[in-house]
């Protein structure tokens, strides 16, 4: 089987290393001289040149018909088109200088933070983060078999909302305990989030409570959850694609960090099934084989 393909005449191309064998599609963008590279998420090889046509068509039209910049522009480049914008807002009364002033001091930290160079499309991206958690309010939490929690765009760390679902049975159980009905999920009273001293030290002490080897404990930190969740939906097998989309990440990230946990996996059950098939076809003489005939 081949681990690289054309597609539409080369002008892309997928292929797939030794490590993995999930499609992964590559396009040269001639106007920016830079690759353009992307999951397709799938190890079946007709759906992955499916995609890729898709995806090659796609920025053809972006590059070549819209004359859109594919890799986006940067921070800074981006903040400057922002200010001209809104220097424009002044001529027409919509904003006062005062205003425009408080905005190039926010931006100017922003840019700070950021690295003016950074890419805007590529500002990274990661799973659920204690800020979200934070952010998720009561109102936005539908009970059933298991509760679907939104994540407002406003309060994720990348301005993306989503809903994802957990099991229903501990947040019912909060339910009918909590004094407050409306307001944030983790609060007290649900005016104010649980301060972070507050979850760390409650952290701890569930660590005391465990029979974790005391040297790892000094490793683990609540963010350590969110690990110990994906991973444990890789292996359960769950797709790559929905789990980035419940996590509110990339599928390329998914995959750099967690791809050896799906080899790992799939290594394991390979190696249950040989060891079963061992007990379950003894082997036979070749002296009773001849016997036979």
């Amino acid at each position: 089987m081949k681990n690289e393909l054309k597609i539409m005449d080369g002008i892309a191309k997928i292929k797939r290393c030794k490590s993995s064998s999930i499609w992964q599609f590559s396009m040269w963008i001639k106007k920016e001289k830079k690759y353009y590279r992307a999951t397709t998420g799938t190890r079946n090889t007709e759906q992955a040149i499916d995609i890729a046509r898709k995806e090659t068509a796609e920025l053809i039209y972006r590059s070549e018909t819209k004359k859109e910049k594919i890799f986006g522009i940067t921070v800074s480049e981006g903040i400057a088109e922002f200010l001209d914008w809104k220097r424009r807002q002044i001529h027409t009364e919509q904003i006062v200088p005062q205003r425009l002033q408080t905005i190039i001091s926010h931006l100017a930290h922003f840019e700070k933070y950021l690295d003016g160079q950074f890419k805007v499309n590529e500002i990274p991206k990661t799973i659920l983060r204690n800020n979200i958690v934070d952010g998720v309010e009561k109102n936005y939490i539908e009970y059933r078999t298991i509760a679907e929690v939104e994540v407002l765009p406003e309060t994720s760390k990348v301005r993306i909302g989503r809903t994802f679902c957990v099991d229903a049975e501990q947040l019912l159980k909060w339910k009918e305990v909590c004094k407050h009905t409306t307001g944030y999920i983790f609060s007290i009273d649900g005016n104010y989030e649980y301060k972070r001293q507050n979850i760390n030290e409650a952290f701890k002490q569930i660590l005391e409570m465990s029979t974790i080897d005391k040297k790892r404990q000094s490793d683990l930190v609540p963010y350590s959850l969110r690990h110990y969740h994906i991973t444990r939906e890789v292996k359960r097998g769950n797709n790559f694609g929905e789990l980035s989309k419940q996590c509110g990440t990339s599928i390329r990230h998914i995959e750099s960090t967690y791809l050896h946990v799906d080899r790992q996996t799939m290594l394991e059950t390979a190696m249950k099934k040989f060891n079963a098939d061992k007990q379950r076809y003894k082997p036979i003489p070749l002296k009773e084989i001849v016997d036979r005939f």
